[in-house]
C-alpha cells in the first residue's frame, strides 16, 4: 500500500491548497487528489514541484507498506426503510438498517488470502454507518489483524477511508424499490467504517 503524504506536509507546513496551487502552476484537482487519496499517480514534474516548493524529498511525501489491502463488497441490504420526500418530489431514503458483506482480499510478499466481514450500520440523516467484523478462518483473521496492526497509523486511516468511499459509490448507486416509491441515497456526509477484525 502507498499513500501520499501531501495532507500531513501541507497542515505541517500551515499551507493551503489554494496557496500551493497558485505559487507552482499545480492543478487544484491535482493537490486535492493527492491530499485525499483519491489519485491513481503522479506526473514526475508535478512531484518535482512539490518537493521543490516544501523543501522535502521524495520519500517524504509518501507512506509505504509492501502490503495490499482491497476491500470488495459482496453484498448489501437495506431494511427498516424510511423514505421522505424531497423538495424536487423525489423519493429518499431518510433511514434504514444495513447489513453487508466485504471481503478483505490481503496479499503480502508470500501470501495471498481474503478475509470476509460482515458489517451491520444504519443511515441516518444522510449519515452512514458500517462496523465490520469477522469470524472467517480464525489464522487468516491473526494474520490480517497483525498486518493491519503493523500498517503505519495513516495507511489504517487510509484503509479505512478506501472503505468508506467504496460503500459511499456503492450506495450513491443504489435504489430501493416498493409499491410506493423507488428511493435513491443521496450522501451529504461521508461513510464512518469501523473496522474490527478480531472475533468476539
Amino acid at each position: 500500500m502507498i499513500k501520499s503524504n501531501l495532507k500531513v506536509k501541507l497542515a505541517e507546513n500551515n499551507i493551503r491548497i489554494s496557496k500551493i496551487a497558485n505559487d507552482t502552476g499545480i492543478s487544484r484537482t491535482t493537490l486535492t487528489g493527492l491530499t485525499e487519496g483519491h489519485t491513481k499517480g503522479i506526473q514526475f514534474d508535478t512531484l518535482d514541484k512539490i518537493c521543490r516548493y516544501l523543501k522535502i524529498e521524495p520519500a517524504d511525501l509518501f507512506v509505504y507498506s509492501p502490503i495490499d489491502i482491497n476491500p470488495e463488497i459482496q453484498s448489501l441490504d437495506l431494511t427498516n426503510v424510511e423514505p421522505y420526500l424531497d423538495s424536487d418530489r423525489e423519493w429518499n431514503i431518510g433511514s434504514a438498517d444495513i447489513s453487508t458483506t466485504l471481503f478483505l482480499n490481503v496479499e503480502t510478499d508470500n501470501k495471498k488470502f481474503s478475509v470476509e466481514c460482515t458489517g451491520v450500520g444504519k443511515i441516518d440523516d444522510d449519515l452512514i454507518r458500517i462496523t465490520l467484523t469477522t469470524d472467517d478462518n480464525l489464522e487468516e483473521i491473526q494474520d490480517l489483524d497483525r498486518i493491519y496492526k503493523e500498517l503505519p497509523r495513516e495507511l489504517q486511516v487510509h484503509l479505512e477511508n478506501v472503505i468508506g468511499d467504496l460503500y459511499e459509490d456503492y450506495l450513491k448507486k443504489y435504489e430501493h424499490e416498493t409499491d410506493v416509491y423507488i428511493a435513491t441515497i443521496p450522501l451529504f456526509n461521508p461513510v464512518s467504517v469501523k473496522l474490527n477484525i478480531i472475533p468476539f
